[in-house]
């Protein structure tokens, strides 16, 4: 398994916008959450998928993933943040927008909660926070970086991430 050269999803599965219907044009979290490569550095295995971390920057949270996509790889930079007790994944994409899952992670493992699509479309419609939604159901959350940041704060028990479908990453180790 060392020697695992084909390199596909890990959170890029979870945030790229063809799987995540959720955008913000300013990523979640207060600040950069320090991240150790031993924890973070490997392969990582969810359902069907395989995919490889490595962490770039570990004092500002700055994780590379990579996937291999129609033949091509492609690589991804996520930045690892936290708010008070919560703590987040942003990926950026090429759109330069932020897709984000908020996780647990322990030891080996890692749960992920893709934001709730159903109670950010009523959000924005009662203008708790700007966004927009178009006719696809895609949710591009358009407010400034603190109201981003203070309305998942304010909202944070009021189940904005699906927590009953979480996502579970599981690291192979030798």
């Amino acid at each position: 398994m060392k020697n695992l050269k084909v390199v596909i999803l890990l959170i890029t599965a979870l945030t790229l916008g063809a799987c995540l219907p959720v955008k913000s044009t300013y990523m979640l979290g207060d600040y950069a959450l320090k991240t150790n490569a031993d924890e973070w550095n490997g392969t990582w295995i969810q359902e069907k998928d395989t995919f490889q971390l490595k962490v770039l920057n570990p004092d500002f949270g700055i994780i590379e993933a990579a996937s291999i996509e129609n033949g091509e790889t492609k690589k991804y930079r996520m930045f690892v943040t936290q708010s008070e007790n919560n703590k987040y994944i942003n990926l950026v994409g090429s759109d330069k927008k932020f897709s984000f899952v908020k996780f647990k992670k322990e030891k080996n493992a890692i749960t992920a909660w893709r934001p709730s699509k159903e109670m950010l479309t009523k959000a924005i419609a009662d203008q708790e926070i700007k966004g927009q939604v178009d006719k696809d159901g895609n949710i591009l959350i358009t407010a400034n970086s603190e109201a981003v940041r203070d309305f998942f704060k304010t909202n944070q028990n009021s189940m904005m991430f699906d927590h009953e479908n979480p996502d579970i990453f599981k690291k192979l180790v030798e």
